[in-house]
């Protein structure tokens, strides 16, 4: 029985009774063609020949990777981790087959992760030489690789699997758990039962649903983290006793939970959390692909010597990645562009097209593209918002001109003229006007406070904190409260917070703070017949031995 205030929240976005319990359930079936992947696995396994593991280069396909190498390893496999070149774009081809025979001769099978159902030149030219290809993945594509010997992919058009919203990495760890109950002992069960940590991380860094499975996989995510950093202290890797690259994969998790609580952002572990993977890790990360930086960087986190020296390298790099995200927006800003807020052409480092597309979508809440000019006319990436499928638009024109993959909401985008991308901003215009929602203003879920039907006493916000630890993970399918708090000036104490005091803080008589960052000095103007409004929600923060419920948001 969830309180007051949560209650508010799911009437007002018309949950049905079950909805709770509906997202809790998870597919009862398996994935098609997984009985054939391991039973082809355990052939090289009892032959000791090489498997080389093939993954993407973005944060799902890092901890993809990481899955199947450490797994693999403890599992007694002859394995390998081929790391991709990420200057080349999406994907493998025979030049990537090349590479891996040039590094391992003696590889006998590829096992692909979080990448492969598209990669036809590749998979036919490592069936050409020989090789067997094996496919874990979770784009769409029109048709499977014929030469594959086994794809397993829930978004493949024949499978059944109820709910085939899941990252690569979780389609991997689904594979190897199904190995290992096949052909393992429990030790080594528990041992890659544990590698699933990387496929909760996976899933938050790849936007999934936090809907069915993925809510479990998130939330075991967030305990096995939790343990693994154990206040700041190795004792649960040194009681692991396992081998050493599986060793080294947690290792390397340990080092970079190290370091953002050397940063003061994680406290306690109720620090670590959904929010903590898609804030702080995703983006550390990512800021590889998007500096353009070799790949083998993330890698050599979880494998390489002096973890924790590639764990700075990557903080330091993550850094640079901010300064130059603020730079290109404000060139953006300064320069015409014709074509927006849809279209945005620049010196834009493709890498970084991507995040920017999304700070300006969301600025504007529209469909955002971020180009420059190529060779071939204009190549970038865009972001689009949940009302707005940007694919499926984009297939209606039926333009050849114009090409995108990916994501609905998130894609890879070409433009082969000026002529095409005007074509394009005139498309949209018309379509933005036609499935854009009437009311398009920041979506408040439930109200409390002065004036409200639900008081700000400190027993609702409570009983609200607890309904949010207990309802967690939230996410796309199932987003954190958006909440309108009203405050009664009257007795409140106002004070500016932070090194420049640049954050304003109201305090409560009764203990209770409102947190607006930015906004110090600006609620004088805002303050209105003696009432403070602030769009955001109710949190609780614990230092030390001291807990406050508090408010954080924005004044409106």
């Amino acid at each position: 029985m969830i309180g007051r205030l949560m209650s508010a929240v799911f009437e007002s976005r018309g949950y049905a009774a079950d909805f709770y319990s509906q997202i809790e359930t998870v597919s009862k079936n398996t994935m098609k063609d997984i009985d054939t992947l391991c039973e082809i696995l355990h052939g090289f396994k009892e032959r000791q020949e090489r498997v080389v593991v093939l993954p993407d280069y973005d944060m799902d396909g890092i901890c993809a990777g990481t899955i199947g190498f450490a797994a693999l390893s403890e599992m007694g496999f002859q394995v390998s981790l081929y790391i991709p070149d990420n200057s080349r774009g999406y994907g493998f081809d025979a030049s990537d087959i090349q590479e891996i025979m040039k590094l391992y001769p003696d590889t006998k099978a590829i096992l692909t992760c979080d990448v492969g159902s598209g990669c036809y030149s590749g998979i036919q030219y490592a069936d050409e030489i020989g090789l067997t290809v094996l496919v874990t993945d979770h784009h769409s594509v029109v048709s499977l690789p014929k030469e594959a010997c086994a794809v397993v992919n829930p978004m493949r058009k024949d499978d059944i699997y109820e709910h085939p919203h899941i990252c690569g990495a979780f389609v991997l760890h689904q594979v190897l758990m199904h190995y290992a109950e096949a052909y393992e002992d429990m030790t080594v069960c528990e041992s890659v039962a544990r590698l699933r940590v990387f496929a909760g991380i996976g899933s938050v860094s790849d936007a999934m649903p936090v809907l069915h499975e993925n809510r479990q996989l998130i939330r075991d995510a967030v305990a096995i983290c939790r343990s693994v950093y154990c206040e700041g202290d190795f004792s649960y890797i040194r009681s692991m006793g396992t081998k050493d690259i599986y060793t080294k994969a947690f290792q390397g998790l340990f080092f970079v939970l190290k370091a953002y609580q050397e940063l003061g952002k994680i406290t306690c572990p109720d620090d670590i959390d959904e929010t903590f993977f898609g804030y702080y890790m995703a983006p550390m990360f990512n800021a590889l692909k998007r500096l353009e930086e070799p790949v083998r960087k993330a890698f050599l986190v979880f494998f390489g010597n002096n973890q924790e020296a590639r764990v700075a390298e990557l903080m330091a790099l993550n850094e640079k990645r901010k300064l130059i995200v603020e730079e290109v927006l404000d060139e953006l800003s300064g320069q015409m562009n014709p074509h927006a807020p849809y279209i945005y052409i620049g010196q834009v480092p493709g890498g970084l097209a991507g995040l920017i597309a999304m700070r300006l979508m969301g600025e504007s809440g529209l469909p955002t593209l971020v180009l420059h000019k190529t060779e071939n006319g204009f190549g970038g990436s865009g972001r689009s918002p949940s009302w707005f499928p940007f694919l499926s638009v984009l297939s209606e024109m039926k333009d050849e001109r114009l090409s995108a993959a990916g994501h609905e909401g998130a894609f890879g985008f070409e433009a082969k003229s000026e002529d095409a991308l005007f074509d394009l901003f005139m498309y949209l215009q018309s379509r933005v006007s036609e499935l854009m929602p009437e009311d398009m203003a920041p979506e408040v879920d439930a109200m409390v406070g002065e004036g409200c039907d639900i008081p700000l006493s400190l027993e609702v916000m409570g009983e609200y904190v607890r309904d949010k630890r207990h309802l967690k993970p939230f996410g796309v399918g199932f987003e954190s409260p958006v909440l309108l708090v009203r405050v009664d000036m009257k007795f409140a104490e106002i004070s500016y917070i932070g090194r420049e005091e640049q954050h304003l803080c109201v305090k409560l008589p009764s203990g209770v703070k409102i947190l607006a960052w930015n906004q110090a000095g600006e609620e004088t103007e805002l303050i209105r017949d003696g009432i403070l409004s602030v769009i955001g929600d109710i949190n609780q923060n614990i230092y030390g031995e001291k807990s406050t419920l508090q408010v954080e948001g924005r004044i409106v």
